[in-house]
């Protein structure tokens, strides 16, 4: 089976493990290549949404692996018993959803050894979240698939001290890494703030001047951090 390279790269953050449970499954691709390839000894396909779950188990029973991957209907991580996956992966949501489902199922997410999570919006708002609900960053990881940036967060119970604004805001792990999809994330970002100056350029109305000011402010620290890759 050919992952999509978000999908390859989550599964990738994810650790060996006896069980693993995939919460938003959709088609259970990555529980099926996570017992194919050996990563995690069996795992769970958990969704709320019933066409989705009659999808993922016609693709795990055409794999062979009905024996070793469960399905199951869960409102995040309801039907999930705290202490029953080693491994829990959230990903293809929202930054609020998936505050929503760690907050509403925290026995459980807190029973689990790792959490693989990977928001597609308010990342920044929500690497706060963690750290104010005793969750601990362990790791980032960032691709661009398909002209989207995207970020894979590994996470275990823990305290995030000495974190500051611009780590919650692009990530501690990714800044000491500098990767180049981080770099080019960076400058896509510095583009686009200098698009909406020009955009206020001659505006004078207060909210308007207090914006361009702000903007300017996150470009100086968008062009330090680019400091030693060029602009």
């Amino acid at each position: 089976m050919k992952l999509s390279d978000r999908l390859e790269a989550i599964l990738r953050a994810v650790p060996a493990c006896r069980l693993a449970a995939d919460v938003g499954t959709d088609h259970a691709f990555l529980p099926i290549e996570l017992v194919r390839r050996q990563i995690c000894v069996k795992a769970l396909a958990l969704d709320i949404s019933p066409g989705p779950l009659e999808t993922a188990a016609a693709h795990i029973e055409a794999a062979g692996l009905s024996g070793s991957i469960g399905v199951r209907r869960s409102d995040g991580l309801a039907a999930l018993a705290p202490g029953e996956a080693d491994v829990i992966v959230i990903a293809g949501m929202g930054g609020p959803l998936i505050a929503r489902i760690l907050r509403e199922g925290a026995e459980t997410a807190a029973a689990a050894q790792t959490l693989i999570l990977s928001p597609q919006s308010e990342i920044p708002e929500f690497r706060h979240f963690l750290a104010e609900n005793g969750y601990e960053i362990r790791g980032e990881a960032m691709l661009e698939e398909d002209g989207k940036y995207y970020v894979i967060l590994t996470v275990v119970r823990g305290t995030m001290a000495g974190w500051t604004e611009v780590d919650f805001q692009y990530g501690r792990f990714l800044l000491a890494e500098r990767p180049a999809v981080l770099l080019r994330y960076l400058r896509r970002r510095l583009a686009s703030q200098e698009e909406v100056l020009r955009q206020l350029a001659g505006n004078t109305a207060p909210a308007a001047s207090e914006r361009a000011a702000l903007i300017r402010r996150q470009q100086a620290v968008l062009r330090k951090l680019l400091g030693g890759a060029g602009c």
